[in-house]
């Protein structure tokens, strides 16, 4: 792809479903981990494949992006809408909450502070009585009492650290709140003043919206000179008084980190519900079932109609909405005479295409094809396969695109992300994957794939189960199946790194991986 521009970014996003609620602790709770920690760009007009075994996360985590799933933890970011689009309700809630975050943020860190000082007395006094016992003879009542009171300091020790350190993650995560918005500058001793030029800035978006409504589609470009127009503003604040709020802000690096957190685009996750119905329409879904996902009691025509409809495209029960809608069918290989059928009169293929046909009628920019041809048969399959790749370069759609099927996912994918047991594993461009796997779960998938060639090659067989995903193993989750593990493996969760410019692999030995057999 010569167009990287970024439609959808996900920071750190994580989505736990609860098995089980104990209402007197929320400690005891135990959660399914179906989606962990998962940094991924989406860029505009790719097809972006998602693989990996049933039950993996793949699904989730499309429904997440699309906040059909609220996300436990973590940021969706999309690119390609303008203010008109949505009111953004949430940047005038994060602006005024600007000083707040500084002063808990302050407050976490002093507190860390004290802390800090009183386990320095507690650590000298802790040296000062273990020299004291030295001499004292072993097994006796007095060597048993010194030895209760020396765990018990050590106890204390650790408490005290443990508290100390909470404090100081807390005092971060407050600043990286903050910095959503405005990045370095959430460091800054004038933040209130920067908080009301922003609030001020805001408020004047509103006059923009009928101006805004009648340029040409253009979004994401506009949309971000506009939101930087704004942060434009308070760029005079930059380093004029910058505060110690924790050990590390006079750091260029950890300022510079900072400034990598403020977004650009609509944080998802903050829009209330009307707005994020207003964007709806942008971002599409086409289910795996074509039998379960059609209401079976609505016409093909209603079905299609109905969404357009309620976003106010074109008014309900109208010729302009009847011919819109024909229009739409025509696009997927759907005949006119069509419109007013049932579901049930229809083949399995014809109703995925009713299905695509919904959601394009949004005139959507992003679509996420949740296994979208595997409940077909093969030939109807590339039928589909190959309207939808119609439909991408002449809509100019962007897909992220979810299956099972390792020959569907290379056809069709610019990009593949690899995931197993909820993490990504392995992410990178299509025939870079297939051709020089790096994580050895990608490796023993990509062995799977059925060729025509004399010489098949051989077949990577990974013992045992899919581990649990409630109580998933230490270290790396693919440990227990795999043929390189080792002591590390289970100590340390692998670092996902990028190895080659735009191939990123969470392995330890990812370079042994070509041994693999």
């Amino acid at each position: 792809m010569t167009n990287k521009t970024p439609l959808i970014e996900t920071k750190k996003l994580k989505k736990y479903f609860p098995l089980k609620k104990n209402v007197i602790s929320e400690k005891n709770q135990i959660y399914v981990r179906a989606v962990e920690d998962i940094n991924l760009t989406i860029y505009r007009g790719e097809t972006f494949g998602l693989v990996g075994e049933s039950g993996c996360g793949k699904s989730t985590l499309g429904r997440t992006i699309l906040q059909l799933y609220p996300p436990t933890s973590g940021s969706v970011a999309y690119y390609g809408a303008l203010f008109k689009d949505t009111e953004l309700a949430y940047i005038v809630k994060l602006a005024r909450k600007l000083p707040l975050y500084q002063e808990k943020a302050k407050r976490r860190f002093q507190k860390s502070v004290q802390i800090d000082e009183e386990i320095v007395e507690m650590e000298a006094e802790y040296r000062q009585y273990v020299d004291s016992i030295k001499n004292v003879d072993p097994d006796t009542k007095e060597d048993i009492d010194s030895n209760k009171k020396k765990e018990a300091m050590e106890v204390k020790l650790q408490k005290l650290k443990s508290a100390s350190k909470n404090h100081k993650k807390q005092a971060s995560r407050h600043l990286r709140e903050g910095a959503r918005l405005v990045g370095k500058l959430i460091l800054e001793e004038n933040i209130h003043e920067i908080s009301e030029l922003l609030l001020d800035a805001s408020g004047k978006v509103d006059h923009y919206r009928d101006i805004l409504a009648g340029l040409n589609n253009d979004y994401p470009e506009y949309f971000t000179a506009e939101l930087r127009q704004i942060f434009d503003k308070i760029q005079s604040f930059k380093g004029q008084k910058t505060l110690p709020i924790t050990e590390r802000a006079l750091d260029p690096e950890y300022q510079e980190r900072l400034e990598q957190k403020r977004e650009y685009g609509v944080m998802l996750p903050f829009l209330n519900k009307e707005e994020m119905r207003t964007l709806r329409r942008k971002l599409q879904i086409i289910f795996q079932d074509p039998y379960s996902s059609l209401d079976s009691r609505m016409t093909i025509g209603q079905i299609i109609g109905e969404a357009v409809a309620e976003h106010g495209l074109y008014k309900k029960g109208s010729k302009e909405l009847e011919d819109y809608v024909i229009e739409t069918m025509a696009k997927c290989g759907l005949d006119h005479y069509m419109l007013h059928r049932f579901p049930h009169q229809f083949s399995g293929g014809q109703r995925q295409r009713v299905g695509v046909a919904r959601a394009l009628a949004l005139k959507p920019e992003f679509i996420v094809c949740d296994e979208a041809v595997s409940a077909l048969d093969v030939s109807i399959q590339s039928q589909i396969i190959n309207l939808l790749m119609e439909l991408k370069a002449a809509e100019n759609l962007t897909y992220l695109f979810i299956s099972h099927d390792l020959s569907v996912i290379k056809h069709v994918s610019d990009r593949i992300g690899v995931m197993y047991l909820g993490v990504m594993v392995e992410l990178g461009p299509s025939d870079e994957i297939y051709q020089n796997p790096y994580h050895p779960y990608t490796k023993a998938l990509m062995s799977a794939i059925p060729t025509t060639d004399e010489v098949q090659p051989e077949r990577i067989l990974l013992e045992g189960d899919i581990p649990s995903n409630i109580f998933p193993p230490s270290g790396c989750k693919f440990r227990t199946r795999c043929p390189l593990a080792q002591e590390k493996c289970a100590l340390e969760v692998p670092e996902y790194r990028e190895i080659k410019p735009g191939h990123f692999v969470a392995c330890h030995y990812y370079e042994k991986t070509k041994e693999m057999k």
